[in-house]
């Protein structure tokens, strides 16, 4: 439901940059604290944060052009900053700014780093899994997933699993390919994650823009992001992606009276 509602709130947020009418400023205002309460409600700093960054992304391509003004990318810098600051000051226990926003940075420049180190160490001890952190539904293959995000952090962490306390260590992508494959998981899955990326923007940028197309563009940006700290195989079978694409797919249609339109080369305005 949290994922529907983000992709609603790009929708009529993108309407109402087109479309400066009362009903869509309501509708739009309404739809934002309803998301921006959902994403603090359970004291998470990345969820709020996020929500933010992707209604500046859909600015940035309907009012700029999907040109980034250096001056506004420094003030939503600096806004981002302050507001993080203040959720480590209250819900985190840091006892000033300055340790505030040291904490910032230091979750934003190696929160994903530190666990792709204990990845590599692990390794050091243990077999590689050979593909068997993939994704088993209803038991299909004849293997049992193995839970490795887990496994890291009770092996990081012995103290935590003997009181049952279930945490999980998540890292880049390529920290899993690398627990199933070794050093050619390293190198040879970045090649299809790339290729897979680029079709995925050029499939996207083929449809004619409208607040649909570019409400899509923003969810799937801000969701392949995770890459960068979550295992390449969440996104194999990735529910939340294919029901907001069905859900896009079908309001898509709907608003075309049945129909798709193709962007054409030199089409570049938004459809109102």
């Amino acid at each position: 439901m949290n994922d529907i509602l983000r992709f609603l709130l790009f929708i009529t947020f993108s309407n109402y940059l087109i479309n400066n009418i009362f009903s869509n400023k309501l509708l739009f205002f309404t739809l934002f604290f309803i998301s921006l309460f959902v994403s603090m409600m359970a004291i998470e700093k990345g969820p709020a944060a996020e929500l933010l960054i992707s209604l500046y992304l859909i600015y940035i391509v309907i009012k700029r052009n999907s040109y980034f003004p250096v001056k506004l990318v420094i003030y939503m810098g600096l806004f981002l900053l302050i507001l993080l600051s203040i959720f480590y000051i209250f819900f985190m226990g840091s006892e000033s700014i300055i340790q505030a926003i040291s904490a910032v940075f230091s979750r934003l420049l190696t929160g994903q780093i530190q666990p792709a180190y204990h990845y590599l160490e692990y390794f050091r001890e243990h077999d590689f899994l050979m593909e068997t952190t993939f994704p088993n539904p209803r038991g299909i293959f004849p293997f049992e997933s193995f839970h490795l995000n887990v496994e890291i952090m009770n092996w990081v962490h012995p103290e935590l699993a003997e009181k049952r306390v279930v945490g999980s260590m998540p890292t880049i992508y390529w920290g899993e390919m690398y627990a199933n494959f070794g050093i050619f998981g390293i190198l040879i899955p970045p090649f299809f994650v790339g290729f897979g990326l680029y079709w995925v923007n050029v499939i996207i940028f083929k449809l004619r823009h409208s607040p649909i197309v570019v409400a899509l563009f923003v969810y799937m940006a801000t969701l392949f992001k995770d890459l960068a700290a979550t295992p390449m195989t969440s996104f194999i079978l990735n529910i939340y992606m294919i029901l907001i694409i069905a859900i896009f797919i079908a309001l898509l249609i709907y608003s075309n009276n049945g129909k798709i339109y193709i962007k054409k080369n030199n089409d570049t305005a938004l459809k109102h």
